[in-house]
């Protein structure tokens, strides 16, 4: 009839409305979208965060003409948009809803949507029927649609959020009928049943809820929901071992991109396959192959949850799957490294993998178990025991199928020695490690939790620092965070601000630098599992108070801090956090609790080899003895300064000594031995070649022009 008019005149334009184009010559399709609802947020909702959202208005509008007066406001603001949002801004259910406000309010209709079906059932009496309640009108759009189309949209119900052509394909497809599924994805689309929405690579397409509950509904009626689910699940395995594969050769943003946007078909396919009436050795599978998704998106708690479930699992299934469970128990402790809140530092979870590893000869889990035993012992300030599992990490690396773990033996290797203070070695072995180590091995990222040449550069920077090169180790660390920030992955920004550029730049005294380094840091881990390098955050923003002057703020910061690392273990920074809490306390007068702290940390260095930071523990203890003040102390507290030299020396940590030779000279001029002490000092600031901007060299350069 359209086409007739239309060819017949140009004097007559016509208005329709379908649910789906009439497909007539002339025709021009303008789609009416459901009305744009209030994004919804944890925090509180005002009247004034919503006033003017055309679903808030309509449902405004609607609920006033049936209560004869209705106001938003900021008591009821949050569920009228709960509301609003749960009805997806479908023009009818928002007017049925509003209709609903009379018998029950509108807390209790917020609280009822869950079956909207039940809800949503008083329409206008001059309405069409299928306008009367909301299933009247999905009943008459599902009626008119053929029995392929009705399948297939049963079978989409099973997905939660966005879907691709390629997993519509795949859930609706019974006995591999793909073209019929392809076809009625197309025609559920121009029917307005399914919305799609075009992206940059591939059209991603949803189900609004309202439509997606009625579907669901539906399918469990045709008794077709568990075939449904299962195919679901296994497109979401398949889907997630291509992710796993693809995670090396495609660039990080490209890759998170790319799946990002199937985490809701992840997450009910997990839900379905832990059910009661699922699959777990399924579930399991998919849990290993989402796992680099977890970790990328820092969804730790989550992914821990299903991983106690899919061991639990296999555990009640003794020999069902042992590679499998490896994989569960390597992906249980590697996120508790990370975590102050832990039972236990995830040890447990890999000893039970490096036990399944050797009796199956897996040498790539080997190689993870080791690592994880090497980083428990660095991060228990044991170095003298990590540096066993460095080497046993370099002589299973000759056995694994990756040449570039051999290399990354070496960063392992001369890191430990870095703690261990041979400084100079460890150097050595870093830049062996990063000229030999090739630019594209991102698989360590995963394997090893961070990209490994951030955590090379890490180490040496500090070395550089110690070494008596402060100027480099500024340079070093700013290259490193803006490589780890290209790279777009949280854990090795976190660890070289953490690690390096935190330290580093307290160490050179550079106060606004070292501000903005702790304050990036902060923002970094809040927002994630990443509380030990938070609670990092808290002790380096006491350090920073007590540069500052403020030490009564220092030694809260420092004591809250280091109780919660001494709790879990993460102790690697703690002889450097006792000596700032040891200064905090001698700023007070308290010199007596400073002495005690630093014969903790002395004794703590000597007992596990710990050597990197241990001439300044020395320094800093000879300066308290100073503030005895009787004869006897100053004796001592020489005493310890040449201790702290000496160590300095065999060491290779001109950083140390040249601060050892300011306090000693500082004392030589008390003692009226100026002469002496200016011709020691000066020998050791002679040997520095750059970095005389930097705090220790400015105050050694002011104190050699004042003697």
């Amino acid at each position: 009839m359209t086409e007739a008019i239309i060819s017949g005149t140009t004097a007559i334009s016509i208005l329709t409305t379908s649910r789906e184009p009439l497909r007539a010559q002339g025709e021009r399709v303008h789609r009416l979208l459901p009305l744009e609802t209030p994004v919804l947020t944890d925090g509180p909702v005002s009247a004034e965060d919503v006033v003017g959202v055309p679903a808030i208005d309509l449902f405004v509008d609607r609920a006033g003409a049936c209560l004869g007066d209705f106001e938003l406001n900021d008591d009821n603001a949050l569920h009228v948009a709960a509301v609003c949002a749960r009805l997806d801004g479908i023009a009818l259910a928002i007017e049925l809803a509003a209709g609903r406000l009379e018998t029950i309010g509108i807390q209790g209709l917020a609280a009822s949507l869950t079956d909207c079906f039940k809800v949503l059932t008083h329409g206008r009496r001059t309405a069409l029927a299928r306008h009367q309640t909301l299933r009247a009108t999905l009943d008459w759009s599902y009626n008119l649609l053929d029995i392929n189309e009705q399948r297939t949209l049963q079978a989409l119900s099973v997905f939660t959020g966005n879907f691709t052509a390629e997993g519509a394909r795949e859930a609706a497809s019974e006995n591999g009928t793909h073209d019929a599924a392809e076809d009625a994805l197309i025609s559920l689309t121009s029917k307005s049943l399914v919305s799609a929405r075009p992206t940059s690579g591939k059209t991603l397409y949803r189900l609004l809820d309202t439509t997606r509950t009625y579907a669901a509904q539906r399918l469990v009626e045709a008794e077709q929901d568990e075939p449904v689910r299962r195919r679901h699940a296994n497109y979401a395995l398949s889907l997630f071992e291509r992710a796993e594969t693809e995670l090396y050769s495609l660039a990080p943003d490209t890759w998170t991109e790319d799946y990002i946007v199937h985490i809701p078909t992840l997450r009910a396919a997990l839900a379905w396959a832990f059910g009661s009436r699922g699959d777990g050795l399924l579930g399991a599978r998919l849990t290993i192959s989402a796992l680099p998704l977890f970790f990328r998106m820092s969804l730790i708690d989550e992914c821990l949850g299903w991983v106690g479930r899919a061991i639990a699992y296999l555990e009640e299934n003794p020999g069902l799957d042992e590679r499998n469970r490896m994989k569960l128990y390597a992906a249980r402790g590697w996120p508790q490294m990370l975590s102050t809140s832990k039972l236990d530092n995830g040890m447990s979870a890999w000893a039970a993998a490096l036990q399944i590893a050797e009796s199956i000869g897996d040498v790539d889990h080997q190689l993870r178990a080791v690592w994880a035993a090497w980083v428990d012992r660095l991060n228990s300030a044991e170095p003298r025991e990590a540096l066993q599992f460095a080497m046993r990490f370099k002589e299973l690396a000759t056995r694994s199928d990756d040449k570039t773990d051999a290399i990354l033996g070496y960063r392992l290797h001369g890191a430990t020695l870095h703690w261990l203070g041979r400084h100079a070695e460890a150097e050595g072995l870093l830049r062996l490690m990063l000229r030999q180590y090739g630019d594209g091995e991102s698989s360590h990222s995963v394997r090893f939790q961070f990209d490994q040449r951030v955590t090379a550069r890490i180490i040496l920077a500090r070395t550089l620092w110690i070494q008596g090169y402060p100027q480099k180790a500024l340079d070093e660390v700013r290259e490193t965070i803006d490589y780890a920030m290209t790279l777009d992955h949280n854990l090795s920004l976190t660890n070289v601000l953490a690690e390096g550029a935190c330290p580093i730049a307290l160490w050179t005294g550079e106060i606004d630098l070292a501000r903005g380094y702790i304050a990036l840091l902060t923002e970094h881990t809040k927002a994630n599992s990443l509380d030990v390098w938070h609670t990092y955050s808290s002790c380096f923003a006491g350090t920073l108070a007590l540069a500052e002057g403020q030490s009564h703020q220092a030694g809260a910061l420092l004591g809250a801090g280091m109780a919660s690392l001494q709790r879990s273990g993460f102790i690697l920074f703690q002889s450097e956090f006792l000596s700032v809490k040891a200064r905090a306390c001698l700023q007070q007068g308290e010199v007596t609790a400073a002495l005690e702290y630093l014969d903790s940390a002395i004794d703590q260095c000597r007992r596990t080899g710990e050597h990197w930071f241990l001439a300044e523990l020395h320094r800093i203890k000879g300066e308290c003895l100073l503030a005895l003040a009787p004869l006897d102390e100053e004796v001592l507290a020489t005493s310890q300064f040449q201790t702290s030299l000496q160590i300095a020396a065999d060491d290779g940590a001109l950083a140390w000594e040249l601060r050892s030779k300011i306090s000693l000279a500082r004392l030589g001029v008390t003692r009226g031995d100026a002469g002496e002490a200016r011709r020691a000092l000066l020998t050791t600031y002679d040997r520095f070649t750059e970095g005389f901007a930097t705090a220790d060299l400015r105050q050694a350069r002011a104190l050699l022009e004042a003697i």
